[in-house]
């Protein structure tokens, strides 16, 4: 299975919840919404062309609370949405639902 080219994984963080962190190292941060959540990927710093390793993809999956190879290239190549990486992370725990209610008191 081809690995996807680091410009392609910068794309799809960008186009799917994800904003990259000003710092000295290239992480990728999930939003939801405007919140920022506790998952994050780290981005290797070479040129956009290289393809990812095999190490490289079996972390960022892992960081990004995924099952599967399968489902990383997924959510890379666009045929997972938005919307069902979400329900993704909802259904296995790492990303909790705010209901619309004040809490606040």
């Amino acid at each position: 299975m081809p690995t996807p080219s680091l410009r392609q994984v910068r794309k799809a963080l960008s186009d799917k919840g994800y904003r990259k962190a000003e710092n000295d190292h290239e992480y990728y941060w999930f939003y939801d919404g405007e919140r920022q959540t506790g998952i994050f990927t780290k981005v290797s710093h070479r040129p956009d062309g290289s393809d990812l390793y095999q190490n490289e993809v079996s972390g960022m999956k892992r960081q990004m609370c995924m099952s599967s190879q399968k489902q990383f290239l997924e959510y890379i190549s666009c045929t997972m949405s938005l919307a069902q990486y979400r329900a993704h992370l909802v259904q296995v725990g790492q990303l909790i639902v705010n209901d619309g209610g004040d809490n606040d008191g």
